[in-house]
């Protein structure tokens, strides 16, 4: 395998409401959000650090998946 450099890496949520969830990402957080052409989707940035958020009202609920079955850690 021919050893390429990775440039970053993006988090994919998805999220039950897109609009609460990039409000808090701003206001709370700091992040910016971005649109991608898909009014049900939002890349949050802040710095070099991005976030995928997708509009998933149907989704399981994290709170119900158990432990570890959505995580990262970031180096800040």
């Amino acid at each position: 395998m021919k050893d390429e450099n990775i440039s970053g890496t993006m988090h994919i949520l998805a999220v039950p409401d897109l609009d609460t969830t990039v409000q808090y990402y701003e206001s709370v957080l700091g992040f910016t959000a971005h649109d991608v052409g898909d009014p049900g989707w939002k890349i949050l940035q802040r710095g070099n650090m991005r976030i995928m958020a997708g509009h998933c009202p149907d989704a399981i609920a994290p709170a119900e998946t158990g432990d570890h079955s959505y995580f990262a850690y970031v180096h800040v």
